[in-house]
């Protein structure tokens, strides 16, 4: 089916009140322009946010000195030890960072790591539980990546190679630049010589140069050499052994160079892998390349002219980096953390353990200790929150698809899989997690909502809304159907009715009386694009009115009175947000997932008039959000699973304001 939208159903609290039914018009869809409402009150003051804990974000990157992996996982560098491959175990982490780790190079017991915006930073990881920053270097450019030898790091800094002097590891100094006009990725130097991995985009695509400079001289880096990699390509990481240096090129896989002449490096073999190569690693005459969403491969270089392939191992997402130690591959597999693979045998790796975590959280429920993450193309992650400020990863199901929203009843966790429609787990014994059933729908399942044995789904612009049958898990059935004007992103059902997210369409209101032949009541042409809603009930004195807060995209916060489901009209809202994709409302409360600002908390008491009464800055996209009691969870894009404690205390704000991370640069390396 077709993938027409990469957007992410907002998820919110939906909230029940028990009244007596209410006599609505007959069935009939009727498009009702916005109206314009009342001018908001001023910001009252702040109650009280406080971050918990944290985990996941994508992995790019790692390196091992046994018996320890060192793994960049988000915002965090994490230190696993893997004495045990078939099972993992994280031992220590760093803080919150300010950025996503991008590379790393571990020297005895110091790790370097390329901290993109943030430059170089410097750990003593010599005791493994608690590694202890150092020092800072805080490069111009976007780190990329990182080479140590000896007291220098050599830093891929996007447009420059920086190299710095860190004798003095709780400050180091900048010895010498060397400017490119490419984009830096990655360095690798051996003898003096510093291998450099850029890339040359224009607006038809881009092409792979590896140039080759001479670092003798560290205050005067001058150029010797450069290979360009024809178009399309784009040159990612370079490894040297000898007189060779092996290139992953992107799009056109392993190449071989002979660098003896380093003023005129020559081709001597190559070989096309079917993926994206973006790492290499070198273990006897064997090349190991990251290959993405062809996963690991296994390729003989031992007659460089003619590499050969011996095996290949998918990953559950897309290979960014690999490692080689012994007979053991780690390889970080972006939204995936780190899978280890044997690879003793090329002709037949095999998977020994995995280290598994949210990489792209889209969306988010609770359910008593376990937190459920629809985590995009890694599908369902469980994490155990019985230790609020050291949550961890409890289990995981990959789903066939891009997993955007999660709700939980009874034994099972019902996914909405983008193309790959409704997917339902057996999560009755985490961390063994099992399929029982599917349902592809016409369309792309954004959200979905459980009432009994129904399962309604938005599905996007192709399906609209769709009702399936989950009496019976394992053979779900399609009872009912309802084509909405736009595109289905998000769905809550109150009283018979299905309100629907509905995209450039706004606010869908359909009746599911008779879930097999669904009926429109009302579309609510709103500002933006809805992504997600929430339902909740106002109470003015003698008058009770039912509210649909439409989280509206860079419309922000639309408050429809939906009292009458027929003529839905405009209440209020609020547009001091980015990009809103979810709300929840609890009590006087709305909370909002913003994407582009992270979470802000409105007073809906009077809801023509919404007040700003709290607010932090989360790690990247706030894309999903789940109360459970006080405790707030957000599905964070890169920022993986954010935990939260919420209270309406009075006092002076004590909120926690993570850093605001601004991608100055256009780094995308995979599609999230």
């Amino acid at each position: 089916m077709q993938k027409k939208h990469f957007v992410q159903a907002g998820l919110a609290l939906l909230t029940l009140v028990i009244i007596t039914s209410p006599a609505w018009a007959q069935p009939g869809l009727h498009a009702i322009p916005a109206s314009t409402p009342a001018t908001p009150l001023a910001p009252a003051p702040p109650f009280i946010l406080t971050q918990l804990g944290q985990i996941g974000g994508p992995s790019y990157t790692t390196q091992v000195v046994e018996p320890y992996a060192y793994l960049g996982a988000g915002f965090r560098l994490q230190i696993l030890n893997i004495a045990n491959p078939s099972a993992p175990v994280l031992v220590g982490q760093t803080p919150l960072l300010p950025d996503i780790v991008r590379n790393l190079q571990v020297i005895g017991s110091l790790v370097f790591v390329a901290l993109g915006d943030s430059g170089l930073y410097l750990y003593d990881a010599s005791t493994p539980a608690e590694p202890q920053r150092l020092g800072i270097f805080d490069t111009p450019g976007f780190a990329l990546g990182v080479s140590v030898v000896g007291s220098v790091a050599y830093v891929a800094d996007y447009t420059s190679l920086q190299i710095v002097d860190v004798s003095n590891l709780l400050a180091p100094r900048l010895l010498g630049i060397y400017q490119a006009a490419n984009v830096i990725q990655n360095v690798t130097v051996s003898g003096g010589l510093a291998f450099v991995s850029e890339g040359a985009c224009i607006s038809s695509g881009c092409s792979g140069i590896m140039e080759i400079v001479n670092v003798s001289n560290p205050a005067n880096p001058e150029l010797r050499g450069r290979h360009t990699i024809p178009f399309p390509s784009y040159m990612r990481d370079v490894q040297v052994s000898g007189n060779l240096a092996y290139l992953a090129g992107g799009e056109v896989g392993l190449q071989i160079l002979d660098i003896s002449n380093p003023a005129a490096p020559q081709l001597r073999g190559a070989y096309n892998t079917p993926g994206f190569a973006s790492s290499v690693s070198l273990s006897g005459t064997m090349a190991y390349v990251a290959d993405g969403r062809a996963g690991l491969q296994l390729i003989d270089v031992a007659n460089p002219l003619t590499p050969t392939l011996r095996g290949f191992f998918y990953t559950p997402r897309a290979a960014s980096s690999a490692f080689v130690v012994g007979r053991v591959a780690y390889v970080t597999d972006h939204t995936s953390g780190l899978q280890l693979v044997d690879v003793a045998t090329p002709s037949a790796p095999r998977l020994l353990g995995a280290y598994t975590i949210p990489g792209y959280a889209y969306g988010v429920t609770a359910r008593d200790q376990i937190v459920y993450v629809a985590a995009g193309y890694s599908g369902l992650q469980l994490v155990d929150v019985s230790n609020m400020t050291a949550p961890r990863p409890y289990g995981a199901y990959n789903t066939p698809g891009i997993a955007r929203s999660v709700r939980v009843a009874g034994n099972f966790a019902y996914v909405a899989d983008h193309d790959r429609g409704l997917q339902i787990i057996d999560v009755s014994r985490p961390p063994t997690i099992t399929l029982r059933g599917a349902f592809d729908t016409p369309g792309n399942a954004e959200d979905v909502a459980i009432s009994g044995t129904l399962a309604f789904v938005a599905d996007g612009f192709d399906g609209g809304l769709q009702v399936i049958d989950v009496s019976r898990p394992m053979f779900p059935a399609r009872i009912g159907a309802f084509d909405t004007p736009g595109d289905a992103e998000g769905i809550r059902l109150f009283e018979n009715l299905a309100y629907l997210a509905d995209g450039n369409a706004g606010l869908t209101i359909v009746d599911v009386r008779n879930p097999a032949a669904p009926g429109g009541l009302a579309t609510l042409s709103l500002p933006g694009y809805a992504f997600g809603l929430a339902i909740t009930r106002s109470i003015s004195g003698s008058v009770t009115s039912t509210l649909a807060l439409v989280a509206a995209g860079t419309g922000g916060l639309q408050i429809v009175d939906a009292s009458n489901p027929a003529a839905p009209t405009l209440l209020g809202v609020y547009t001091s947000t980015q990009d809103l994709h979810a709300v929840e409302v609890v009590g006087r409360y709305a909370y909002l997932a913003d994407a582009g600002g992270g979470i802000v908390v409105l007073d809906i008491s009077q809801p023509a008039r919404p007040q700003r009464v709290s607010a932090f800055s989360t790690l990247s996209y706030a894309r999903g959000l789940h109360l459970a009691g006080n405790l707030l969870y957000v599905a964070d894009g890169e920022g993986g699973l954010i935990s939260a404690y919420t209270t309406d205390a009075p006092g002076a704000p004590r909120a926690v304001r993570l850093p605001l991370v601004f991608n100055r640069y256009r780094i995308l390396p995979f599609p999230p």
